[in-house]
């Protein structure tokens, strides 16, 4: 679509304003708390770490499948993690959501887990504090992220009035942009990684 011959000045002033601070915004959400957890682990597992099977985690995993199962398959509820009929029970609910992240970020859910994978699994001696430490990031960052979409709710409909367009124009292009196959043509967001990072949380990767 062709830029509007004569822009309106107080329109030209909302859109900087808007994108000014959509940059500003995207500067911050780039710290995505999953990555910054990734990084803590990798950090904090080179000093005296806990293997998920240590006793004093005090994990049985009789009560988990002897098969692998997909990353897709896995619940987390309270401090326990699912699938299907099968179950960890780990010993508080901060333990129970680091073991979750870690085997579900960046990870494809057809992507199988199997025992043996998770009892090499290395956890941080203070992964409670590390745990609360990325809850408020991460509630920091839902924020951003809501910050963000309003933003660019607000930038639509500055160029709809830039351009003119009716209320059934409007709704026109939402809802060819909500259609296939433009549904599937999403953008990548500020907080999305590149690549996926992989888990350096295993006993393996310590040696290689």
């Amino acid at each position: 679509m062709p830029w509007v011959k004569n822009l309106d000045s107080a329109i030209n002033q909302q859109l900087t304003a808007y994108y000014n601070n959509l940059t500003r915004l995207a500067t911050i959400a780039k710290n995505n708390p999953n990555q910054w957890l990734l990084s803590e682990v990798e950090t904090r597992i080179q000093i005296n770490p806990y293997k998920l099977s240590d006793r004093l985690l005090g994990l049985n995993f009789s009560d988990w499948s002897p098969l692998d199962v997909k990353v897709g398959e896995l619940i987390l509820d309270k401090n326990f993690i699912r699938a299907g009929l099968f179950y960890l029970e780990l010993r508080d609910i901060d333990l129970a959501e680091l073991v979750y992240t870690l085997l579900t970020l960046n990870i494809d859910e057809d992507t199988s887990v199997s025992t043996a994978t998770m009892q090499k699994l290395l956890i941080p001696h203070d992964y409670t504090a590390l745990m609360q430490d990325y809850r408020q990031r991460l509630d920091n960052f839902r924020q951003v992220e809501a910050d963000f979409f309003s933003v660019l709710t607000q930038i639509d409909q500055i160029v709809y009035q830039m351009f003119g367009m009716t209320s059934e124009e409007q709704k026109h292009i939402e809802t060819r942009l909500s259609s296939f196959p433009l549904d599937k043509l999403k953008p990548r967001y500020p907080w999305q990684a590149v690549r996926s990072r992989s888990i350096k949380a295993y006993t393996e990767d310590r040696f290689t």
